[in-house]
């Protein structure tokens, strides 16, 4: 699982969490009325402006993350189809190692040729799923 959508699961069930336990949690309102004498009466479970408040916000923002989960998610599922099955032994290589790698530790690991490698991670960088780097005569 890569970093963004860890950070955005957070995100998802942190307010969800905040909108789960104010919604457990509404609290009393006192009314005072001032006449011919004073009473305080209390309405038990009644939501305060404050407690929509917060309700609204973790909505807002657990609908927002899950959205943007759901769209990475879709958009990276979409890119598959489209694979190979060298690019996508080539990509799930990368993923495995979960660091950088040369071309030429692809072509060794995989079994593939310099220029069928090179193929690929141009098409993987095209797609946005790895970032190439250039050093001198190697590429990783």
């Amino acid at each position: 699982m890569d970093r963004v959508l860890l950070a955005l699961s957070l995100v998802f069930f942190a307010p969800t969490l905040a909108l789960f336990l104010e919604l457990l949690s509404p609290s009393g309102i006192r009314v005072v009325l001032v006449g011919s004498s004073v009473k305080v009466l209390e309405i038990p479970d009644v939501y305060s402006r404050f407690d929509v408040a917060i309700a609204a916000a973790s909505a807002f923002a657990a609908g927002a993350s899950a959205s943007a989960i759901l769209i990475r998610s879709q958009r990276r599922e979409a890119q598959f189809p489209r694979f190979v099955e060298s690019e996508r032994r080539v990509y799930e290589f990368l993923l495995e190692r979960g660091e950088e790698a040369y071309q030429c530790e692809i072509c060794e690991a995989l079994g593939l040729s310099k220029s069928t490698v090179s193929e690929i991670v141009r098409r993987l960088e095209f797609c946005g799923l790895v970032e190439v780097k250039r050093r001198g005569s190697g590429t990783w």
